[in-house]
């Protein structure tokens, strides 16, 4: 799991708590004197994204931040860098072999060049988004069926209250 560490002051918890808090795939702990950020996405950090406390970092708090999280970032790099953000990437070490037919890369050839990337990219971009969509239809399914099985215990609470 790509993550780096942050020596431990005020600032730096003030930004892992912030960067948690507004990334849920985000996870932060606190061993000894060391703060570690570990995540399992691509993690863009903004001044706006840390809310208060990156209104409040000055451009030689954010250059130190970046110093920091270069010196200790494991299996990820920087993808880009500013005044105001710092775009970190996990490294793609994994492959994927798919055999499709030439009508069917020709398509996806096309669409990736219309989007103006890559197929390599394309295809990620799209199985990573199908993905998804699998996970939170699953999601939703659990949830429709968690409240209909609520609805029947209260309908059943109810009518034992009547009789």
């Amino acid at each position: 799991m790509p993550s780096f560490k942050l020596s431990l002051n005020k600032k730096n918890l003030e930004v892992a708590e912030a960067l948690k808090k507004s990334k849920d795939y985000v996870n932060v702990t606190v061993e000894g004197d060391i703060i570690k950020v570990s995540f399992d996405w691509g993690l863009n950090i903004s001044r706006l994204s840390l809310g208060t406390i990156g209104k409040d970092l000055t451009d030689t708090d954010w250059n130190r931040l970046l110093k920091e999280i270069k010196k200790t970032l494991k299996e990820a790099k920087i993808r880009d860098f500013n005044t105001e953000l710092i775009s970190i990437h996990p490294l793609k070490t994994e492959q994927l072999h798919i055999r499709i037919s030439p009508q069917e890369k020709n398509l996806i050839k096309r669409a990736a060049e219309i989007e103006g990337i890559s197929i390599t990219d394309f295809v990620r971009i799209a199985t990573l988004r199908m993905a998804d969509e699998t996970f939170e239809k699953k999601r939703i399914r659990r949830m429709k069926k968690e409240a209909e099985e609520e609805a029947r215990e209260e309908e059943r609470k109810a009518r034992t209250y009547v009789s």
